[in-house]
């Protein structure tokens, strides 16, 4: 009933997890680690041929992007961000957040630190450059950035009035038929859901996972192997002056003063953040 944590052994080789073959057990260790921020149990948890298709799909990714572009629109998120945590009121007493309830707005401004450091945290992560794409490792990206996203999102849950998504009380058989079982997975609170699970390589995956895998993989490597390098450095030029505009409005939004000054340089950020993205929604062949 233990599993066997065990990293790089002395001579660097990786030594797998064992997980135990009772269902109730394997997804208990999963949602305790998980539950403590350990982002690296996922990684783990999952075939080898699944982490072996998110390493395919990543280093693709890297092979079809321009560095330039991609680097340059990390950047502005990375400016973005700092914007955003410098002029937190006025965002949240835009009139764009209208209709969002006094109390929800309140929420959100508990969880704000939060919110900025789960973008920091996405933003400054090994898939923000394209020399991350290229040297991407799996467990290294779930161990670090995927656990301090768990931490983060805990927070926000916290601090927003509910409840930690990742605990749970107790985890107990339902129903088990070889290589398929469901669990009840009570939170602390008493709500409580059903999951199916099923054996994959060893691994107990639920099955909504395991269900659309393979098709969500196929119709990824499908969407950036359409992209066309050639339509993209037709229009990088146009590009690269779209993303300078942003940053142009974008310092706007930062010296703004007053509540109008900002909600109008926000908006003058809609017409060319859709013309990026008009742009790139034609990448394809």
């Amino acid at each position: 009933m233990t599993v066997l944590l065990v990293r790089p052994c002395s001579g660097g080789e990786e030594v797998a997890l064992i997980f135990p073959d009772d269902p109730t057990a394997a997804v208990g260790i999963i949602a305790r680690e998980i539950a403590e921020g350990n982002g690296e149990i996922i990684w783990d948890a999952m075939p080898l041929s699944y982490q072996g298709d998110i390493n395919v799909v990543v280093h693709l990714l890297s092979e079809k992007v321009d560095t330039e572009i991609y680097n340059k629109s990390f950047d502005l998120i990375r400016r973005v961000i700092d914007v955003a945590n410098k002029q937190e009121n006025f965002i949240l007493n835009t009139k764009f957040l209208d209709k969002f309830s006094s109390g929800n707005i309140a929420n959100l401004d508990l969880a704000w630190p939060s919110i900025i450091s789960l973008f920091k945290c996405i933003s400054s992560s090994a898939i923000a450059d394209t020399g991350g794409l290229q040297s991407f490792n799996g467990r290294n990206f779930f161990a670090s950035t995927v656990s301090n996203l768990i931490g983060h999102t805990k927070d926000i849950s916290l601090l927003s009035g509910r409840k930690n998504p990742f605990e749970y009380s107790s985890i107990d058989l339902l129903k088990n038929n070889n290589n398929s079982t469901i669990l009840r997975l009570t939170s602390p609170d008493g709500s409580a859901i059903r999951m199916e699970f099923i054996n994959i390589q060893g691994r107990w995956m639920p099955t909504y996972i395991t269900d659309n895998w393979t098709n969500t993989i196929s119709r990824i490597k499908r969407k950036i192997e359409a992209i066309n390098p050639e339509y993209i450095n037709k229009n990088k030029s146009q590009l690269i002056n779209l993303l300078s505009i942003l940053e142009r409005t974008l310092k706007q939004i930062e010296i703004a003063e007053t509540q109008v000054q900002f909600d109008r340089s926000a908006q003058g950020m809609i017409i060319p953040l859709m013309g990026v993205l008009l742009i790139l929604s034609e990448t394809k062949n």
